[in-house]
Parts: structure tokens; sequence; C-alpha cells
């Protein structure tokens, strides 16, 4: 092929150069005007960017420091070949127009010729092309013959020339210039400089081969020291000049260490002045402490200097460190949570009393059914129970007495076995006066508390439940007005005159089967007698602790119930907090209650009926206030867990939740699960005047793009594309916290924060970034619709129009390849996507802190390690002779590696400002204000971003487009246009309302913390209220 730009006629060679830069930089502008402009209407506002862009390599403020930084990375000289003196002096003259001991094999063969020259006479029959080192000849038939001027020849080769390779170059007398003179023969070898192809080896208790497609994961337990390991092409050592081993992100002057690219890497010199060995080993254990493997992300690289001045780069990332056992499981004492008593302790008293005012269901564990408050009371059982929850016997069952020889009774609440009761019936009057002692048990048959009364055509509550944490007690307060139900009494007699025959048999008042006795239960009733709708108080001093399953449980003090007992002393007017362990001996207070409950009497003869009619008549008074306490302790210690263990089981087992639709795929497709489980330092503290519950929780973060059968990562069978490989050596992430070491208490942040708050330790975030990895939530298209969809919720910038506007095949390859316009089968309107594939997964950690026991914000520092970038084409080009969007082709291709400092907090969404008009929010952002959302920022600024970036060369780089071009192009985009990116699709995510069962989250903000904390934390606070729910609690 043949092209000539150039008018065919001599001149002068610097004119040329003058007219050749000035078309260059009209064009490079002219492409930038016609992409910025075609993203708004507003080319006024549009051209500033342009300036902004074109003159310092950035749309931010920090863009003027970066620049210099950034081209200092990769300081590969331009080279430049002297004219020799007299050339083209004694006729028509040809010369290599490169450094022809340093070829690069993505350049082009430049030839300058001294003359004008015929374009028509050079050509594969007149310009031949040798390879020495392997004795071949190299077509140069359908090769590109360029003139960039009448004295300036490019060809580019059909193939992409060999790496350390020596070729010669002939060309023949039949070559002739313009003025038909007959070119002097010309023969020129040159070399083509190595890329240094590199083995890596990460070797510990065993060798990992280092692949540039696998993630490589190791255990420190399993591998406690570390050595890495470079082995090298021996043809190319002869030209690297020196050899360095870098890590990213250290800027050290200790001695020994010298700086590898200015402002990222730090390292060491492993050799220099041609005298590298192939094989080079160091063990990192004896490094200087800041070049050492340390826990979490390491990003080493090795920088090759050649004796030209070039830089080449080989990355090598590995994640080190303590691992977690089982990636899914949740995390010892990861979060810490505490409940203030101003707001949090209220709501969640506020769910307990919807709950008992009937608003909602639960979930029953015991058959998964979901029940109201009364249904959930009248759990019932038909099983002889042995003892009560005192651990007091229960007398045996008189089976002949009972109907199908079973006592069916609520489990729940009682039964309350092994009263004693003595006294004296009249039997017959043959025998007045019997005396008798016996042992009751009481059994609840049916129990209806209503969940609203109607007073004076109003309706009001029945049930209201208080809770108050005291002094590391928590308070309970059972307020009632209506009542009733029944109950059966089981008595052994133990003595009795006259009737020796009774004593151990056990004797039930239940329905006629007791001779001589009218009735079906002894019936009871709160307020009745005298009617009344005044509400009765009964009062429980507890103490909340969790077991070692993370249930929560609730225990009375004493715990030696029901004995001592007080009933005359309200345990409402002693001192308050009681300083532990005063014993109340009116604890539970049920004094009122029982004053207020009547039971029904019986009438009958005979022994049997006159033992329980005593019982009942006579005794029943006595045991009353026991019954009620036994009541109102199996709602404190039996029905309150049972509430809170419902809903914080579901939080044990998982709650899911599905991130908004309005996100790009695959984040819209992430259900984020949340698991907690309580440890047993849970308990009721105080700071001052302000008590509250703290707890500290076992938790885990998992992400789960389920695949086509509904799987998750963790499950066997799992498939999706696209996933990034699985890794090398372990399947895990890194703890940094110590299981076992608890997160510091809250108490004192208590006063100022009356909602919630919720410590999360990094390793649970870590946690999730694993899984987020592992579903191939990083595995992002970057095409229009992925644009779109992140412009619904952020408003859209003049930076992502300009990225969607280079999604295209023309604009794309006019800045990776300027001056190149002849790729076969690739049309300019053909789709272009960046295709994201996270090779290491994502990882987090603190900044160290300042030391100081001031609060402070702490700085995060994220590691973005083998992001690989694919640039892939589509045939989607109209007019195509035979467009197919579907068929892809790769374009070029890099692997970055970053760390910077970012932020992540917690606020509230509302509308961006509209940096770009119009914008047509869809009702589901519109209905998103106010809603929670995450906001995440990575810094660009100098010191702050460290990265390193490496073109990939091979299958990765098809068209043959120059790596040390691409570089040059995206370096500067890294800070000015991928970061920034990165932020739109991350500044501000709404995420759904944080509202269940009636408790409603607000004002969910980030907090600083103490400036000495051992082990920093994200550590968040919300207000915390109630809201109307109905329906079924289900998380």
């Amino acid at each position: 092929m043949f092209y000539n730009k150039y008018e065919n006629k001599e001149i002068e060679p610097l004119e040329f150069l003058k007219r050749l830069s000035l078309s260059i930089l009209k064009k490079f502008v002219y492409l930038y005007i016609l992409i910025l402009s075609s993203c708004s209407p507003k080319q006024d506002s549009m051209m500033q960017e342009i300036v902004s862009f074109l003159v310092s390599g950035s749309t931010s403020s920090s863009s003027s420091n970066a620049t210099s930084t950034l081209e200092q990375q990769n300081p590969n000289p331009v080279q430049t070949v002297p004219i020799p003196t007299g050339f083209g002096s004694t006729g028509p003259e040809a010369r290599l127009d490169f450094n022809a001991l340093a070829f690069d094999r993505y350049s082009n063969i430049e030839i300058l010729f001294s003359h004008s020259m015929n374009a028509a006479t050079l050509n594969s029959s007149t310009v031949q092309l040798w390879n020495v080192t392997d004795s071949t000849n190299v077509s140069l038939v359908g090769a590109i013959f360029e003139w960039t001027s009448p004295l300036n020849l490019a060809i580019k080769p059909v193939s992409l020339l060999g790496q350390n390779k020596t070729y010669r170059l002939t060309i023949s007398t039949s070559a002739l210039t313009t003025t038909s003179l007959d070119l002097i023969s010309f023969v020129e070898e040159f070399f083509s400089e190595p890329t240094f192809p590199a083995t890596l080896k990460v070797i510990g208790s065993s060798e990992f081969l280092f692949s540039n497609n696998s993630a490589l994961i190791l255990s420190k337990l399993s591998h406690p020291s570390l050595s890495l390991q470079v082995n090298l092409d021996s043809s190319s050592l002869p030209a690297i000049k020196s050899l360095s081993l870098c890590k990213l992100g250290i800027l050290s002057n200790a001695s020994g260490i010298i700086p590898c690219t200015s402002g990222i890497a730090s390292g060491l010199e492993l050799c220099s002045n041609g005298s590298c060995p192939a094989t080079i080993t160091t063990d990192l254990s004896i490094l200087p402490l800041d070049l050492r493997a340390r826990d979490g992300i390491n990003n080493y690289f090795y920088r090759i200097e050649s004796f030209s001045g070039k830089y080449y780069y080989r990355t090598l990332n590995f994640t080190y460190g303590n691992l977690a056992s089982d990636p899914v499981q949740k995390i010892s004492n990861s979060v810490n949570l505490a409940i203030m008593q101003a707001e949090g302790v209220n709501a969640i008293s506020g769910i307990i009393q919807s709950f008992a005012r009937g608003e909602f269901t639960l979930k029953d564990p015991l058959d998964s059914s979901n029940k109201s408050l009364n249904q959930y009371l009248a759990n019932t059982s038909n099983t002889h129970p042995g003892t009560d929850s005192s651990g007091n016997t229960c007398s045996p069952w008189p089976v002949a007495k009972l109907p199908g020889g079973v006592l069916t009774y609520f489990n729940r609440i009682g039964p309350f076995c092994g009263f004693s009761v003595s006294g004296v019936i009249f039997e017959s009057s043959t025998y007045p006066n019997v005396n008798y002692s016996a042992l009751a048990d009481v059994y609840i048959t049916e129990l209806e508390l209503d969940e609203s009364i109607l007073d004076a055509g109003t309706w009001i509550d029945n049930i209201r439940i208080e809770i108050k944490p005291e002094n590391g007690y928590l308070d309970l307060t059972l307020y009632g007005r209506k009542a009733k139900g029944r109950l059966a009494i089981i008595a052994k007699v133990t003595d009795i005159e006259f009737f020796d025959y009774l004593i151990g048999d056990s004797l039930v008042y239940f329905g006629s089967l007791v001779s001589g006795v009218d009735g079906d239960g002894i019936r009871f009733s709160l307020n009745e007698s005298p009617p009344s709708i005044t509400e009765r108080r009964t009062f429980a001093r507890t103490i909340l602790t969790a077991n070692s399953s993370g249930d929560a449980v609730i225990t009375m003090n004493p715990n030696a119930f029901p004995s001592p007992y007080n009933s005359s002393t309200d345990c409402l007017s002693l001192p308050n907090p009681v300083p532990f362990p005063y014993t109340l001996f009116c604890n539970p207070y049920t004094t009122i209650w029982s004053d207020n409950i009547t039971t029904s009497s019986i009438v009958g003869s005979g022994a049997v009926a006159a033992i329980v009619g005593d019982i009942i008549q006579q005794k029943l008074p006595e045991i009353k206030p026991k019954v009620v306490q036994g009541v109102v302790r199996d709602i404190a210690t039996k029905i309150a867990p049972d509430i809170l263990n419902n809903i914080l089981g579901q939080v044990k087992s998982g709650v899911t939740i599905g991130l908004p639709d309005y996100l790009p795929a695959p984040l819209s497709d992430i259900d984020l699960t949340i698991q907690a489980q309580l440890s047993t330092n849970t308990q009721t503290r105080n700071d001052g005047s302000n008590f509250g519950l703290e707890a500290a929780a076992d938790a885990s973060l998992l992400i789960c793009i389920k695949d086509g059968m509904n799987r998750c990562p963790w499950q066997l069978g799992y498939s999706r594309s696209p996933l990034p490989p699985p890794p090398t050596g372990s399947n895990s992430f890194v703890l940094n916290k110590p299981t076992a070491t608890l997160l510091p208490s809250l108490q004192s942040r208590w006063a100022s924060n009356p909602g919630l708050l919720l410590q999360i330790h990094t390793d649970t975030i870590n946690q999730a970034f694993y899984w987020l990895w592992r579903s191939g939530g990083l595995n992002l298209t970057i095409d229009e619709a992925f644009i779109d969809s992140i412009n619904n919720y952020s408003g859209g910038s003049s930076l992502l129009r300009l990225t969607k506007s280079l999604l295209k095949a023309d604009p794309i390859l006019t800045v990776l390849a300027p001056g190149q316009n002849n790729f076969s089968g690739i049309y300019k309107n053909d789709e272009v996507r960046l295709i994201v594939n996270p090779i290491v997964a994502p990882y987090l950690e603190y900044e160290k802190l300042s030391g100081n026991a001031s609060l402070e914000s702490p700085k995060l520092k994220i590691f973005l390690s083998d992001l690989k970038i694919t640039i892939r084409g589509y045939q989607s080009d109209p007019s195509r002779p035979a467009p197919s969007p579907s068929t892809a082709y790769t374009i070029g291709a890099v692997r970055i590696s970053i760390q910077s400092l970012a932020s992540i907090n917690l606020g509230n969404f509302a509308l961006p400002t509209c940096s770009i008009p119009p914008c047509n929010f869809s009702p589901v952002i519109l209905a998103s204000v106010g809603n929670p959302s995450i906001k995440i920022a990575i810094s660009d600024q100098v010191g702050e971003l460290f990265f390193v970036l490496e073109v990939l060369e091979g299958a990765e780089n098809p068209l043959n487009l120059k790596p040390e071009a691409i570089y040059q192009v995206i370096q500067p985009l890294v800070r000015d246009l991928i970061i920034p990116l990165l932020n739109n699709v991350v500044k501000d995510i709404p995420i759904p309302r944080l509202r269940a069962c009636g408790l409603n989250l607000t004002a969910v903000s980030t907090k600083p913390i103490a400036g000495n904390t051992p082990y920093p934390y994200l550590l968040l606070g919300a207000n915390a209220g109630n809201y109307s729910f109905t329906g079924n609690c289900e998380l």
C-alpha cells in the first residue's frame, strides 16, 4: 500500500518539521473539540474544559502537580539520530531514522532520504528485510509504505518483528528520486530491543509461579517467610543496564533504599551495568522494614532499565496475612452495637408495644407460622413437663382423670409447680374438721390479652410495655387493663386425716371429672371485680446477657425465684440505681396485679372436692401473687427473649438486601447478606446518667450475584460470566484484628448519640469486598448503557459525557494511535467498550492514627490491584456490509495497580446538581431522596494516589499498537479519567431506607473515632424511631 499526503516536491527538513508539528497539533485539538462539543450544546463551557484538559491533562484541581510526577514515572527519552555531515552530498542516500541498537519493534521502520523520492519506486521489490538472527526472510508484501514527507518513509511490516533479534534492511538502486536519480545502494542492520520477558515466583513453604491472570493469596501461618524470584531471558541480559525490586506506595529515604519512580515507589537495586544474572532470589524478611511483605495487599514490581534508557515494568502483586479459616463464616467480635435509652431502647420498646397491640405478626420458630402476641402466648403442649421453669418437680398427672389421658396447657407461661398448701376441710358432718397438706401445680389452660379495649368510644391500648436499662440491669414494666383465662390445678396430697387412701394420689380440678364439682376450670380475670379499665402495673428487674449460641437471655434478679418474696414492697420505690448485687425481695413486683385478679368459686362435696375447693377458695389467694409472679417472670424471661430472638434469629441466619436496580449491571444484581450473632459480653451499661445496651457480635457481610441456578459463589457448582479466575494458594481474605479482641466500648459516646452506634471493623468490609470480587461484581463493562445508568442518579457530568463520546473506534484509536488510520476491518463508528476485570480482590485498611485520645476521622487506604482494562471493539458500524454488533475484537489492554487514600461515609441522598441539563431523574431516584446513601471518594491527590501501569502485549495487543504510546496516553488518564470515573460511580449511591418491623433508622452518618484506637474501625451513628408497620415481621 502506498500513501503520500504531501505534494511531490522537495522541501527543507526544518520547514517540514514545523509543518508536521503544527498539523499534528491542529488535528489533536480539533479531535478533542469535536469529541467534547458533541457532549453538550453548551460549547463555551465545554471549551473551557478542553483547555483545562489539554493544558494540564486533567479536569481536577490537582492536575498541575500531577502531570510532572506522572511523566517521571516512565522517563523513556525520545531517541534522536543525528544526521551525518555530508549526507546526500555524493548522491541520493538513505539512512535509518531511529536508534539502530534499540529498535522499538512496535514502531514503523523509519527511513530518511537525502532527496525527495519517487514513492512508486519503493515497494516490496526494491526494499528487502532479512532476519539475521534466525536466517529468515521477512516478506514486505502487503506491508504499509507510508510517506510522511517526500524525504520520510515509514514501513509497517505485516507482522510484528521479533524481540531481541538483528535485522538487515536493504534498498536497491532501483529506487529513484523524483528527478529519476538512482538511490545509492543501502544495506544497514538494526537490533530489535528485548521486551525482557520474565518469569516471577513467590517462594514460601512452597513455590508459586506468578500468573498475570489469577490472584495469589498466601497464609502467613503456612508461609511465615517469603522470597521473590525473577527469572530473566538469558539472551536479553546484556541489554539490561539495571534491575530494581520496587514496592508501590513506599516513599522512603532509609539507607539502601532508592526511589524507583518519582513519588510512587521505592526499592532496592538488585544488579547493574550489564552484570545481572538470569535468576535473582530476594528474601523479603531481610529487606529494610518498609520493603518487607506486609499483611494485606503487597504491590511489588521489577523495574528493568535498558541501555537505551527505557524502563520496563513487571508487576507482582499478592495477598498475605492471617487468613479467615472460612471466608463465609461470621468474624468474631467484628461488630459492636450500642443502643441508647433515649431513642434506641425506646424504639425497641415501641416494636414490642406494636406487637402487643396486634399490629404485626412474628414467625414462631416452633412451627414456622406467623402469630400475633395472643397466638404466640397460646402455644400449647400436652406432654408432662417434668419440672417448671424454676426447676420445681411437677406432680404426676392422674391420667385416668384427664380427657384422653393428657392435659393441654400453655407452655410459654407456666406451669408453676410445687406450691405447698395446707388447711382444714369440711368433708361431712361425720368428718367436719379434716387437716391436710398437699403440693399444688398450676397450669394455664387459657389466656386472652385483648390488643385494645374500648373506652368511652375510643380504642386504647390494653397492654403497654416499657424497657429501661438501669445500672447493669434491665427493668421491664408491664401495664395491663384487662386479662382473662382459665387454669387447672393438679394437687398431690402429702398428709390427711381419716382419708389415708388419698395420700400420694393426684387430684385434678378439670371439669366434671371431680365428683360433686360443677365446672370446667378456674376462671381468672384482671379488673373485673369491680369492673375497671385502670392500668395496673407490674415490674421485673432483670439481667440481659447472651449465651454461646448468640441468643438473648433475660434472667431475674435474684435468680432463686420465687423465694424470698415481699409483696408489700414496691420495687419502684427503692433507691435507684440499686447497687449491684442488691437483692430485691420484691422482684418481680406483682402486688397491684395480684390484688386486682379475681378467680371463680366452686361448690362441691366429698373429700376430693373439698380439698380442691379449699385450694381454690382459701389457698389460691395465698399462692396467687406467686403465680402472677411466675406469669410476669415468664413474660420477662421467656416471652420477651423469644420476641427478641425471633428478630435476632433472622439476623443470625442472614438478612438479605438487594441493591437498587437503577445501578449499572452487575451492581444492580447484588444481594448483600448481613449475618450477626451476639457475643456473650452483651449487657446493659451506663455512662454517668446515660444508660443503654451494648453488645459485641460476630458478623459477616456476604455479597452474592446469583447464577442461573440461584447459587452464590460459596456454593458448589456456582457458575456465571464474567468471573475472576479462582485464586492460587488460598481462597480467603486477610484478618487484621485478633478475633478474641473486642472493639472498644462506646459508652463514652452515648451522651452525644442518643440512638444507635455501630462499630464495623475493616475485616468485615474486606469480607464483603472478597465476595464482591468472587461474584464478579467488579467485572464491569463500561459502555453507553453503563454511563447512562450512572447519569440516572449522579446528575451527569462532562467527564461521563467525554467518556461516552470516546466509546467509538475512531476517537479511541486516534487517541491511542495518532496518525494511524489503516487498521484493517475496523470501522470508525464501531462501538467500543471498556471491559474491567479485577484479577485481585479489593482490600481496605486504615492509615495509622495520630495516637492522641481526641476524636479524628480515620483515613482509609484502598488497594485495587491487577485491575485489567481491555479496550474492545464491536462490529456495529451501520456502514459495514454486514454489521454484527455481537462480534468483538480487542484493541488493547492495560493492567493497573492502585493504592489511594479514600473515604467511606454514610449520609442522606439528595438530588445532585445537574451539571449538564437536562437531567431526567427517574421516579425511583426521586423517591430515593432522603434515603441513606453510601458516599465513597478515592483521592487523586499527589502523595495520596500511587499506581503502576503495565501495557499488555502479545494476544492482548493484536493491532500491534505501540505500548509506549499507549502508556503515555493512559498513564495521566489514571488520575484524570479513571479515578474520577470511579468516583462518579460511587460518590453517592442511594440505598433503601433502613426500616423494618416498625423500627426506623434515620440520619445515618459516619462518626470520628479516638486517635489512640489500636484497631481502627468504621463508626456509624443513627437516630432511632418507630413507624406504623403491619403484616409479618420478616427482615
